[in-house]
């Protein structure tokens, strides 16, 4: 839910929730031909209602993400990103020692993000082209894929998890200041996501089969 923070940390220009695709639909075998039609038919209905639900958190998140960037480069939240991000890393390599080499790739992915969207040329030879872009992002999201388990895991932890808090309580705080509309929009986005995981469930259901 997190990973993106940490891929993204040289410059502290995201944090927030990874909305995880469903997987692939497989029917139990225990349902009749009817029961099977009804639960291929709601399941169709939920994974429309989902990518109306994602479609609809994304344009609500657009709409303070240069915000959310000021407020993530501001020193005083930047300091206590950096303490959340320690925290996670002890964490890391007391429980998960293996999980520290994705932490690091992360942040070099991160850095490469950074490089190819901007104006900076990626290499001496030419402009960023689309493709290279296209690799760079790709392999962000497949390190988040790996490093996300272990970020979960390392959440349950309270001292990362009172250096979240820390984190959550200082970056609203100066979204707040920059913007007073923030906590409205932040709360339509949380109600949005919960919209999303009780769809979640509901799906989950359906796989699992009667």
């Amino acid at each position: 839910m997190i990973a993106r923070m940490f891929a993204a940390r040289p410059s502290r220009r995201s944090i927030g929730a990874v909305l995880l695709p469903v997987g692939v639909l497989l029917f139990g075998s225990g349902c009749t031909d009817s029961e099977t039609s009804m639960r291929a038919d709601e399941l169709a209905e939920l994974q429309q209602e989902r990518s109306q639900l994602l479609e609809r958190f994304g344009n609500i998140q657009a709409g303070i993400r240069r915000t959310q960037a000021a407020a993530l480069d501001s020193p005083g939240v930047s300091a206590v990103q950096d303490s959340f991000y320690v925290e996670v890393r002890t964490v890391m390599q007391r429980e998960y020692p293996e999980a520290v080499e994705l932490l690091d790739r992360a942040e070099r992915i991160g850095a490469d993000v950074e490089r190819v969207s901007g104006p900076v040329d990626i290499a001496t030879d030419g402009p960023v082209t689309y493709e290279q872009q296209q690799a760079v992002v790709g392999e962000l999201q497949e390190t988040e894929r790996d490093l996300r388990p272990y970020l979960q895991r390392a959440m349950q932890d309270p001292a990362v998890q009172g250096a979240f808090s820390v984190l959550q309580d200082s970056l609203i705080a100066e979204m707040t200041r920059l913007d007073p509309n923030a906590p409205r929009t932040i709360q339509r986005m949380s109600d949005t996501a919960e919209e999303i995981r009780q769809v979640d469930i509901r799906i989950a259901e359906l796989q699992s089969g009667p």
